[in-house]
């Protein structure tokens, strides 16, 4: 799966995007999924990166879909996402992978601890999605 820069395009379709502004780390790329890390500043969510391995950085609140700088974002709370990701398999689920992108891959159970497993949404072409975050499943150890 590849993932693209460029935001939005697409058929359209299914329900309608929901897009907010965001500070979120230098290192949040497009396609990462996020989380909120605090309150909500005048327009701007805080987020970060999800990391399914750490259960206090989770349950996502959408995915990054553009960086207007290295710490301001747009990201995606529902809707259909185009663009983003490419070389998707329609009908196929997507979940939180391990680097924070999405991943057509049910995460595995952890070797130690706990992980949760995370489901973002269905996949309805080759590069479009509709976003719809489900709860977290909690894997142990």
């Amino acid at each position: 799966m590849r993932i693209n820069a460029t935001p939005f395009g697409g058929s359209g379709g299914g329900t309608a995007q929901t897009l907010v502004h965001a500070n979120c780390l230098a290192t949040d790329i497009v396609g990462d999924s996020v989380y909120v890390t605090g309150a909500k500043i005048g327009i701007y969510y805080q987020v970060a990166k999800v990391n399914i391995n750490n259960l206090t950085q989770i349950p996502p609140f959408g995915i990054i879909v553009a960086k207007a700088s290295a710490q301001v974002c747009t990201v995606q709370t529902g809707g259909a996402v185009a663009g983003i990701y490419t070389g998707l398999t329609p009908q196929k689920e997507l979940f939180v992978g391990t680097d924070g992108q999405l991943t057509e891959t049910i995460p595995t159970p952890p070797l130690t601890g706990k992980r949760a497993s995370q489901l973002m949404g269905l996949v309805t072409s080759t590069d479009e999605f509709q976003l719809s975050i489900g709860l977290p499943i909690i894997m142990v150890a």
